[in-house]
């Protein structure tokens, strides 16, 4: 593989095979990832995906995991909530556990992904999101060292572009303060119904929006494929998950970035050992790296096959 790719994919999936379409059991799912931790393809993984509620069920594995020369990296879905305070109640519970999880097993929870509630979008209101985002920065002043990064998901509703504008100067704000945990975006990306793809519109939109406030995201769901492609068993046009990490690190208008987003093979790019293209726009490998910390982190995946076969079967790999 050239380097520029190796680069672009480098520790960009984590791996959720305990969610849909893959849905499988814990013990299935551990044993998939400490397999891939030892694979030859480990690069491209990086972090476990676990729901709050599947921690107390981590004990069957504190062996394997004592095992391992570093410790086991989780992203921690977090409980979210139907409103403000439960979100924090639910906020300091999650970080309680946490706590627990670092300190009785070889394991590191860098990040966690939250749902805001969805009344924040639904019915937007500026001073409800502001009092959020100052709770949840008290709160994680409180638990300071317990995570480096929080991930938070919006919707696709009601006149979310201005909300999530608010959101992302919220964010803005908060980091100019001197964050102790630096605070993201996460977009759902598909799911296993028609109406949990976002539009090339709506997904545009929210990248060329956190990429003008300069704030990083990551992605979830349905990018098990490399490009943009329709799927009869769903009857929905997916997204693929170069299509979003070009999209992502390549300086774009709106309107290139909903036609890179649309790009159904890979006759509009090259990719060549230190550079990596599309049309007229290039970037060399050491500034993908520096495009990918700081403006797309990972896509959430429950297959980590998938899209190694994907890459082999189009010769990038």
């Amino acid at each position: 593989m050239k380097q520029s790719l190796v680069k672009m994919l480098e520790n960009s999936i984590d791996y959720a095979g305990l969610f849909p379409p893959a849905k499988l059991p814990l013990n299935h799912a551990m044993r998939n990832y400490l397999h891939y931790l030892e694979s030859e393809e480990r690069w491209l993984l990086s972090r476990f995906v676990l729901p709050i509620s599947q921690v107390n069920n981590l004990r069957p594995f504190k062996a394997d995991f004592d095992e391992l020369p570093h410790p086991i990296e989780f992203s921690i879905l977090g409980s979210g909530g139907t409103n403000n305070s439960d979100f924090i109640a639910n906020l300091q519970s999650d970080l309680e556990v946490i706590q627990n999880l670092e300190e009785q097993f070889n394991a590191l929870v860098p990040m966690m992904e939250i749902k805001l509630p969805l009344d924040l979008y639904s019915t937007p209101d500026k001073t409800l999101m502001e009092g959020l985002f100052m709770d949840i920065q008290s709160t994680l002043d409180r638990f300071e060292g317990t995570l480096s990064s929080i991930y938070f998901e919006g919707y696709f509703i009601g006149d979310w572009k201005n909300t999530l504008a608010t959101q992302l100067a919220i964010i803005k704000s908060i980091r100019e303060e001197n964050s102790t945990v630096d605070l993201h975006c996460k977009v759902r990306t598909g799911g296993t119904e028609k109406k949990m793809f976002p539009s090339i519109a709506q997904l545009a939109q929210f990248i060329h929006l956190v990429k003008s406030n300069e704030i990083a995201f990551k992605a979830t769901a349905g990018l098990h494929h490399p490009f943009f492609h329709y799927d009869p068993s769903i009857g929905v046009n997916m997204h693929g998950f170069l299509n979003v990490l070009a999209a992502a690190i390549f300086d774009l208008s709106l309107d290139e970035t909903r036609q890179l987003l649309q790009e159904p093979n890979l006759t509009n790019f090259r990719i060549e050992e230190q550079s990596f293209s599309w049309r007229d726009k290039s970037l060399a490998t050491d500034e993908i790296m520096k495009r990918r910390s700081t403006v797309f982190h990972s896509f959430g995946s429950c297959s980590f096959v998938e899209p190694i076969e994907d890459l082999q079967a189009i010769g990038l790999w």
